[in-house]
Protein backbone atom coordinates (compact mmCIF):
# COMPACT_ATOMS: atom_id res chain seq x y z
CA UNK A 1 0.00 0.00 0.00
CA UNK A 2 1.26 3.21 -0.64
CA UNK A 3 2.44 6.08 1.49
CA UNK A 4 0.49 9.08 0.53
CA UNK A 5 3.31 11.12 2.44
CA UNK A 6 6.14 11.81 -0.61
CA UNK A 7 9.16 9.55 -0.56
CA UNK A 8 11.35 12.40 -0.23
CA UNK A 9 10.63 13.17 3.20
CA UNK A 10 13.79 13.28 5.36
CA UNK A 11 14.23 10.15 6.62
CA UNK A 12 14.43 11.46 10.63
CA UNK A 13 10.81 12.17 9.87
CA UNK A 14 9.48 9.02 9.90
CA UNK A 15 11.67 7.59 11.64
CA UNK A 16 10.62 9.10 14.96
CA UNK A 17 6.76 8.51 13.39
CA UNK A 18 7.57 4.91 13.73
CA UNK A 19 9.37 4.34 16.50
CA UNK A 20 6.27 6.09 18.10
CA UNK A 21 3.71 3.75 16.46
CA UNK A 22 5.91 0.50 17.55
CA UNK A 23 6.00 2.04 21.32
CA UNK A 24 3.61 4.45 21.71
CA UNK A 25 1.73 2.60 25.06
CA UNK A 26 5.75 1.70 26.47
CA UNK A 27 7.96 3.61 28.32
CA UNK A 28 10.18 3.74 25.10
CA UNK A 29 8.11 5.97 23.18
CA UNK A 30 9.75 9.25 21.60
CA UNK A 31 8.69 11.90 23.87
CA UNK A 32 4.75 13.56 22.59
CA UNK A 33 6.50 17.10 21.72
CA UNK A 34 8.61 15.29 19.66
CA UNK A 35 6.41 14.47 17.09
CA UNK A 36 5.45 17.99 16.23
CA UNK A 37 8.25 18.70 13.70
CA UNK A 38 7.96 14.94 11.61
CA UNK A 39 4.46 15.85 11.34
CA UNK A 40 4.70 18.98 10.02
CA UNK A 41 7.35 18.51 7.62
CA UNK A 42 5.86 15.82 6.03
CA UNK A 43 2.12 17.65 5.76
CA UNK A 44 4.02 20.35 3.89
CA UNK A 45 5.64 17.51 1.22
CA UNK A 46 2.11 16.47 1.19
CA UNK A 47 0.70 19.97 0.26
CA UNK A 48 3.41 20.12 -2.85
CA UNK A 49 2.55 16.77 -4.10
CA UNK A 50 -0.95 16.26 -3.41
CA UNK A 51 -1.10 12.37 -3.62
CA UNK A 52 -5.43 11.36 -3.95
CA UNK A 53 -6.47 8.65 -1.30
CA UNK A 54 -7.89 5.27 -2.36
CA UNK A 55 -10.46 3.45 -0.11
CA UNK A 56 -8.00 0.53 0.76
CA UNK A 57 -5.42 3.37 1.63
CA UNK A 58 -7.64 3.70 4.94
CA UNK A 59 -9.83 0.61 4.99
CA UNK A 60 -10.04 -0.66 8.71
CA UNK A 61 -9.78 0.02 12.12
CA UNK A 62 -7.23 2.66 13.36
CA UNK A 63 -6.36 3.72 16.76
CA UNK A 64 -6.32 7.36 18.06
CA UNK A 65 -2.80 7.35 19.97
CA UNK A 66 -1.63 11.22 19.65
CA UNK A 67 -3.38 14.70 19.31
CA UNK A 68 -2.59 18.16 19.37
CA UNK A 69 -6.46 19.09 20.09
CA UNK A 70 -8.10 21.31 17.92
CA UNK A 71 -6.84 25.15 18.12
CA UNK A 72 -9.44 26.79 19.86
CA UNK A 73 -9.16 23.74 22.32
CA UNK A 74 -5.07 24.56 22.17
CA UNK A 75 -6.06 28.15 23.68
CA UNK A 76 -8.14 26.90 26.03
CA UNK A 77 -5.74 24.11 26.86
CA UNK A 78 -2.85 25.06 26.39
CA UNK A 79 -1.31 23.76 29.97
CA UNK A 80 -2.64 20.20 29.52
CA UNK A 81 -2.59 19.44 25.80
CA UNK A 82 1.10 21.60 25.37
CA UNK A 83 1.99 20.64 22.12
CA UNK A 84 1.09 17.11 21.76
CA UNK A 85 0.24 13.99 24.25
CA UNK A 86 -0.16 10.80 23.94
CA UNK A 87 -3.56 9.28 25.18
CA UNK A 88 -3.84 7.58 28.43
CA UNK A 89 -3.78 3.05 27.36
CA UNK A 90 -6.87 2.86 29.19
CA UNK A 91 -9.17 4.90 26.97
CA UNK A 92 -9.47 3.18 23.38
CA UNK A 93 -10.57 5.27 20.77
CA UNK A 94 -11.12 4.30 17.25
CA UNK A 95 -12.08 4.88 13.85
CA UNK A 96 -13.48 2.18 11.43
CA UNK A 97 -13.62 2.85 7.36
CA UNK A 98 -15.53 0.77 5.53
CA UNK A 99 -15.81 1.06 1.88
CA UNK A 100 -17.53 -2.26 1.25
CA UNK A 101 -20.68 -0.56 -0.27
CA UNK A 102 -21.08 3.17 -0.12
CA UNK A 103 -18.20 4.93 2.28
CA UNK A 104 -19.20 4.84 6.26
CA UNK A 105 -16.64 6.06 9.56
CA UNK A 106 -17.51 4.58 12.99
CA UNK A 107 -16.11 6.83 15.73
CA UNK A 108 -15.71 4.52 19.09
CA UNK A 109 -14.90 5.84 22.49
CA UNK A 110 -14.36 2.27 25.32
CA UNK A 111 -13.59 2.80 28.54
CA UNK A 112 -13.62 -0.27 30.41
CA UNK A 113 -16.65 -2.28 29.32
CA UNK A 114 -18.92 1.03 27.74
CA UNK A 115 -18.82 1.93 24.38
CA UNK A 116 -20.29 4.92 22.54
CA UNK A 117 -20.13 4.68 18.87
CA UNK A 118 -20.74 7.97 16.42
CA UNK A 119 -21.36 6.57 13.11
CA UNK A 120 -21.92 7.96 9.41
CA UNK A 121 -21.33 8.02 5.79
CA UNK A 122 -17.76 9.11 4.53
CA UNK A 123 -16.73 10.07 1.41
CA UNK A 124 -13.22 10.99 -0.32
CA UNK A 125 -12.47 14.27 -2.03
CA UNK A 126 -9.76 14.15 -4.95
CA UNK A 127 -7.78 14.96 -6.05
CA UNK A 128 -6.50 15.99 -2.53
CA UNK A 129 -6.27 13.42 0.28
CA UNK A 130 -9.42 15.18 2.07
CA UNK A 131 -12.35 12.47 4.26
CA UNK A 132 -15.39 13.83 5.00
CA UNK A 133 -17.81 12.54 7.38
CA UNK A 134 -20.63 12.66 9.22
CA UNK A 135 -21.83 11.10 12.23
CA UNK A 136 -25.75 10.63 11.89
CA UNK A 137 -26.06 7.41 14.23
CA UNK A 138 -25.37 7.11 18.05
CA UNK A 139 -24.52 3.92 19.62
CA UNK A 140 -23.75 3.07 23.42
CA UNK A 141 -23.31 -0.72 24.63
CA UNK A 142 -21.79 -2.38 27.57
CA UNK A 143 -19.39 -5.45 27.02
CA UNK A 144 -20.09 -5.01 22.93
CA UNK A 145 -24.05 -5.50 23.83
CA UNK A 146 -25.75 -2.75 22.32
CA UNK A 147 -28.15 -0.46 24.87
CA UNK A 148 -29.21 2.02 23.32
CA UNK A 149 -28.89 3.31 19.19
CA UNK A 150 -30.39 6.57 18.25
CA UNK A 151 -30.31 9.09 14.99
CA UNK A 152 -28.37 11.86 14.80
CA UNK A 153 -28.70 15.22 13.42
CA UNK A 154 -31.23 13.62 10.54
CA UNK A 155 -30.47 10.39 10.87
CA UNK A 156 -31.08 8.35 7.67
CA UNK A 157 -31.97 11.87 6.11
CA UNK A 158 -28.74 13.13 6.52
CA UNK A 159 -26.94 10.10 5.36
CA UNK A 160 -28.98 9.92 2.31
CA UNK A 161 -27.58 13.80 1.38
CA UNK A 162 -24.26 13.16 2.52
CA UNK A 163 -22.95 12.56 -0.54
CA UNK A 164 -23.82 15.06 -2.88
CA UNK A 165 -23.38 17.90 -0.25
CA UNK A 166 -20.07 19.97 -0.94
CA UNK A 167 -16.94 19.71 1.76
CA UNK A 168 -17.29 23.08 2.94
CA UNK A 169 -20.21 22.21 4.81
CA UNK A 170 -18.39 18.99 6.40
CA UNK A 171 -16.31 17.86 9.13
CA UNK A 172 -13.06 16.44 6.98
CA UNK A 173 -9.59 15.51 8.07
CA UNK A 174 -6.71 16.32 5.44
CA UNK A 175 -4.52 13.02 5.57
CA UNK A 176 -0.85 13.63 4.78
CA UNK A 177 0.80 10.68 6.30
CA UNK A 178 -0.96 7.31 5.51
CA UNK A 179 1.03 3.73 5.54
CA UNK A 180 -0.15 0.12 6.64
CA UNK A 181 0.87 0.96 9.95
CA UNK A 182 -0.39 4.77 10.79
CA UNK A 183 -2.01 7.27 9.58
CA UNK A 184 -1.64 10.91 10.69
CA UNK A 185 -3.92 14.02 9.76
CA UNK A 186 -5.42 17.18 10.36
CA UNK A 187 -8.70 18.15 11.44
CA UNK A 188 -10.62 20.83 10.03
CA UNK A 189 -10.07 22.03 13.57
CA UNK A 190 -6.88 22.87 13.16
CA UNK A 191 -5.60 19.92 15.21
CA UNK A 192 -3.10 17.02 14.40
CA UNK A 193 -3.45 13.43 15.09
CA UNK A 194 -1.31 10.57 14.97
CA UNK A 195 -3.76 6.82 14.65
CA UNK A 196 -2.13 3.30 14.75
CA UNK A 197 -3.87 0.27 12.96
CA UNK A 198 -5.76 -1.82 15.15
CA UNK A 199 -6.85 -4.75 12.75
CA UNK A 200 -4.59 -6.75 10.38
CA UNK A 201 -3.93 -5.89 7.06
CA UNK A 202 -2.36 -7.36 4.10
CA UNK A 203 0.86 -6.10 4.46
CA UNK A 204 0.94 -6.71 8.16
CA UNK A 205 -1.02 -9.97 9.15
CA UNK A 206 -0.28 -9.78 12.85
CA UNK A 207 -1.74 -6.62 13.36
CA UNK A 208 1.40 -5.65 15.62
Amino acid sequence: MPETSPQHAPPDSTQVLFQAVATWNTPQRPAAQALIQPLLILERQARLHRHALAPQDLQGTWRLVWITGTQKARRRLAPVLGAGRYLPKGLGITLTYDWTEAGTVANQVCLGPLSLTLSGPAKLVPPRPILAFDFTQVTLAVAGRPLITRPLRGGPAATASFYTQPVQKQAFFVYFWVTPQAIAARGRGGGLALWVRQDPSPENPSGS
